[in-house]
């Protein structure tokens, strides 16, 4: 039987035996309390997923005022259920980029038989008439496409934030719906500052409904005119009653009326809810804004032109759609204009069907 080591004392087969594994960062440092938020819904499921982390959370609350205490807040609902890694893997974003003081996890829809993972939200932007965006479409297959990066705002549900900034800003503004609170955090943290990202390797199940249209419409125009530059508030105003009008209309004349309904109701609402209006003026008042950090989170929204050329492209087409009644066509679409850029745009801010589902049900 031959020696394991050779006549030098060197063993020729270790190589065999080593195991490359980079050494696991030490999250042990980290004090995270988690705000496990009540909804109405039962939070059992919720809170057993957050105690199952890998990386233990120091204590769960139920309440998250704006003076809430801990070095790091991580804010989850009790209508969401966070993978059992989610909380490490906002950690390691902050291990790998110190400066990060607020980051947002990627929300996935419930799984059903034979999907993978579909994206319910992830980080956010607005136009500058007032539409809040997701950086990749709701419903989009989830295979690892998307990357850490910076964002004007991101989902509440999953949001880890450093609580001095939290503190410092007051938390989150509940007079707006609730799909608009982390947007408006992540603005205000942008704009003093602070670093906000995306993280999608931190992936949370989102179980909650959908709130009413005609809320998030006036929250979106709330938060646009807010942040507009005071000498410029009332002509932005006036920019974004008229391009709701114009929007409206073209609803209207595509036989939508339930989308044409929810733009007038929540111009309406917008126009009547003073205290949602003067809470956006007075946080921002009160932010020590510098103009170089004005000026990146003006970058982190859409270029200018593109909310226009969206509603006229929107309108052109439910107007053409209207003519089309009286030519006999109706509302059939080819094939080639399902497939085409022209109608993926006309999308609006509905999730945009399947190919193969269109087909189906035709």
């Amino acid at each position: 039987m031959s020696e394991p080591n050779d006549e030098f004392g060197i063993d020729p087969w270790a190589w065999l035996r080593e195991i490359d594994e980079a050494e696991s960062p030490d999250l042990s440092g980290f004090h995270v309390v988690a705000a496990v938020l009540p909804t109405g819904e039962d939070g059992s499921r919720t809170e057993v997923a957050v105690q199952a982390q890998t990386v233990p959370v120091s204590a769960i609350v139920r309440a998250l005022p704006a003076d809430a205490a801990g070095d790091w807040i991580w804010v989850v609902p009790d209508d969401c259920e966070p993978e059992p890694d989610a909380l490490s893997a906002l950690l390691l974003r902050v291990l790998e980029q110190h400066d990060a003081a607020v980051i947002g996890s990627l929300l996935i829809e419930p799984r059903r038989r034979g999907a993978g993972k579909l994206v319910s939200d992830w980080s956010q932007t607005i136009s500058a008439n007032g539409r809040m965006r997701t950086l990749t479409d709701p419903g989009e297959l989830y295979q690892g496409q998307l990357s850490a990066g910076p964002a004007l705002g991101v989902p509440a549900s999953g949001m880890l934030v450093r609580g001095d900034v939290w503190r410092f800003l007051g938390g989150f503004n509940t007079e707006l719906p609730r799909s608009h609170w982390g947007l408006d955090f992540g603005w205000r943290a942008n704009l003093t500052g602070y670093l906000v990202l995306g993280e999608p390797t931190a992936q949370v199940t989102n179980y909650a409904s959908y709130g009413d249209p005609a809320d998030d419409r006036a929250a979106g125009l709330a938060l646009i005119v807010a942040n507009a530059p005071t000498r410029l508030r009332w002509l932005v105003r006036l920019r974004v009653v008229l391009v709701t009008l114009l929007a409206a209309l073209g609803f209207l004349l595509g036989k939508d009326l339930e989308r044409s309904g929810e733009e007038m109701r929540g111009l309406w609402r917008w126009l009547r809810n003073r205290p949602l209006r003067r809470s956006l003026a007075d946080g921002l008042a009160a932010l020590p804004i510098k103009p170089n950090s004005a000026a990146i989170t003006k970058a982190l929204q859409p270029t200018p032109g593109s909310a226009i050329r969206r509603a006229s492209g929107i309108t052109a087409a439910r107007f053409g759609g209207w003519l089309e009644t009286f030519s006999g066509r109706g509302s059939s679409i080819s094939i080639d204009e399902m497939t085409g850029d022209d109608f993926a745009d006309i999308g609006g801010d509905r999730a945009k069907m399947p190919l193969a589902a269109a087909v189906t049900v035709a």
